[in-house]
């Protein structure tokens, strides 16, 4: 314990414990700063420590109050008086560092398990984001395969359409060597609009004929 914690006292209400020097006293030996004496007592007459019914009274306990005091406080007492006046000092200073480290206690205690508290909330959270990163990571893992199957899909509606337009271009091109050759047959089969076997009005199978002979009519 420091001096200057040895030399002063704290008040004893739950959660406050800050030094003291004009307080409230009760009569089971608890110290309350002004602030939290005012709180409590203007409504109950309890110790809030100790729940035991008691009185209070105005002290000062800061250093200069008491160095101004202790001088005289003890003149014309007696030996025995001064030994029990002393004596019940250091059983009012034990009790009350004995307080104060009770309550030290039981704040490291409850820090520790404040501490435990968010540390198994930290575990806790850390665990819930990793599995859903180990969840995104798979789901991730699945939309690639997808996008594989897609891009292999792709490539194959991709070749049958190149397949598909080269069959269209080569029936195309196939399609314009028959028109050009059905075109230029009609036109050698026609001159001038004339059918191919007529000449001058003459059917075909009479140019050319061989006159036939005196001797050939006769016969027929």
């Amino acid at each position: 314990m420091e001096g200057s914690d040895a030399l002063s006292f704290k008040c004893n209400a739950p959660g406050c414990g800050r030094e003291v020097g004009e307080c409230c006293l009760t009569s089971c030996s608890h110290v309350f700063c002004m602030e939290h004496a005012e709180q409590w007592f203007s409504s109950n007459e309890s110790c809030p420590v100790c729940k035991a019914q008691c009185q209070i009274k105005l002290v000062d306990f800061s250093r200069t109050a008491i160095n101004d005091r202790k001088q005289m406080s003890l003149i014309g007492f007696l030996p025995n008086d001064c030994l029990e006046a002393a004596m019940g000092s250091l059983e009012f200073w034990s009790f009350q560092k004995i307080q104060e480290l009770r309550d030290a206690k039981k704040e490291a205690q409850d820090e520790r398990a404040s501490k435990r508290r968010l540390e198994a909330e930290c575990r806790a959270a850390l665990s819930e984001y990793e599995n859903k990163i180990n969840s995104l990571s798979t789901e991730k893992e699945n939309m690639k395969e997808e996008l594989r199957e897609i891009a292999k899909e792709r490539d194959h509606y991709k070749e049958l359409y190149s397949k598909k337009n080269r069959q269209h271009s080569k029936l195309e091109e196939n399609y314009r060597q028959l028109k050009a050759r059905m075109m230029g047959g009609g036109r050698g089969n026609v001159a001038g609009g004339v059918p191919g076997n007529v000449a001058g009005g003459v059917p075909g199978n009479a140019i050319n004929r061989p006159a036939l002979g005196n001797g050939q009519a006769k016969a027929n």
